[in-house]
C-alpha cells in the first residue's frame, strides 16, 4: 500500500513539472532542512555530500527547479558572521506551487493508500 502513494507522489511531482526522480528528492530534503526557519542554509556542497552527488550536480538541478518555479533563493542578513556567510549564496526555499501541487497529489490518495 505504501509503495502505491510513494509510486503516486514521485510519479505526480515528476510528470507535472517534468522533473527527475532525483530532482524530487532534492526538493524532499530542501523542504524537510526547512522545517526550523522556514528556509534551508546548507551550503551547495553541503547538499552535495547529503546528495551524494558532485557540486555541479547541486547547481545543474537548482538552475533547473528555479527556471520550474519549484525552487527559489532568499537574501537573509544575520549579525553572526558564518551564518552571513551561507546566505551570500543563497538560502533555498521550495515555492507555493510546490506545497499546492503537494497538496494536489495527496488528495488522489486513496484511504488505502495511507
Amino acid at each position: 500500500m505504501l509503495e502505491t502513494a510513494y509510486s503516486r507522489f514521485f510519479y505526480g511531482l515528476m510528470k507535472e513539472f517534468d522533473i527527475s526522480t532525483e530532482e524530487a528528492v532534492f526538493l524532499m530534503m530542501v523542504k524537510e532542512l526547512s522545517k526550523v526557519k522556514g528556509y534551508c542554509f546548507a551550503s551547495r556542497r553541503q547538499l552535495a555530500i547529503l546528495m551524494r552527488v558532485s557540486p555541479p550536480t547541486i547547481y545543474r538541478w537548482i538552475k533547473n527547479l528555479k527556471r520550474k518555479g519549484l525552487l527559489e533563493s532568499i537574501d537573509y542578513s544575520d549579525s553572526l558572521s558564518y551564518i552571513s556567510y551561507y546566505m551570500k549564496t543563497g538560502c533555498l526555499k521550495v515555492t507555493e506551487e510546490y506545497d499546492a501541487a503537494i497538496e494536489e497529489i495527496v488528495k488522489t490518495y486513496t484511504k488505502e493508500d495511507r
